[in-house]
């Protein structure tokens, strides 16, 4: 499958002309098209492409996924417990896309946090494999669980599983970028692994996406095919 995140980066009028040029490659969801997630953009932007579209992973307050949901803006919210505001309000969060007929997923990093949210609904979805999260966890607990293919299997361990490292949390949290510059690493986040090889069609979806920075450039923002991420439960 085929996912595509432009990290609220567009005005409606690019993020539309983008969408309509996706279409052929059945893209699963286009993620935070607009910017700021603005409820009626997004549900304008689903009407006249057909397009599926998620946001939410970095919506902090329960109003805010309320207003998604009530004003038809997604078709697939995505609570992070780690930015939401813990697992109780990913919980109501939850609730409240099952009232509304809204799938869930996990986006916008921490795995190993959010698995636990899914796992523990019936109607849980994918969980964000995201890599540049994934090791930067590694680097602050011990325990955690690793993924078998497309599986992430729970601990059955107290708690959530895993434990953390004391002296590695404030070592993060003394480093310049984890004040908001950066991924809590001396390089900027930026790491280099190898990975399994695209999906069919990943390789035309990303040009379309080059072509479309190029083509519209400046204020409208970088989209992108998923940024690093591999949701846990997604065959790719």
């Amino acid at each position: 499958e085929l996912y595509v995140d432009a990290n609220c980066s567009l005005d409606p009028t690019w993020a539309r002309f983008l969408a309509e040029r996706l279409v052929e490659y059945d893209v699963s969801f286009f993620e935070e098209p607009v910017r700021d997630n603005d409820v009626a953009r997004m549900r304008d932007l689903r009407e006249q492409t057909g397009m599926p579209l998620a946001a939410g992973q970095n919506e902090g307050q329960l109003f805010r996924f309320r207003d998604l949901l009530v004003g038809g803006a997604v078709d697939v919210i995505q609570p992070n417990v780690v930015i939401c505001g813990g697992f109780t309000a990913g919980l109501k969060i939850a609730g409240m896309a099952q009232a509304h007929n809204v799938e869930i997923a996990n986006g916008g990093a921490f795995p190993f946090h959010n698995m636990h949210l899914h796992a523990g609904l019936a109607h849980g979805g994918l969980v964000e494999w995201h890599l540049i999260s994934v090791e930067m966890c590694k680097e602050l607990y011990t325990g955690l669980p690793d993924r078998t293919g497309s599986m992430l299997k729970l601990p059955e361990t107290p708690g959530l599983g895993f434990t953390a490292i004391p002296e590695a949390l404030r070592d993060f949290a003394n480093r310049p970028t984890s004040r908001g510059g950066g991924k809590g690493r001396e390089d900027g986040g930026k790491l280099e692994f190898g990975r399994r090889p695209p999906p069919e069609g990943a390789a035309q979806v990303a040009a379309l996406c080059l072509r479309f920075h190029r083509w519209g450039g400046g204020r409208r923002g970088e989209p992108s095919t998923q940024r690093g991420g591999l949701p846990a439960g997604d065959p790719h």
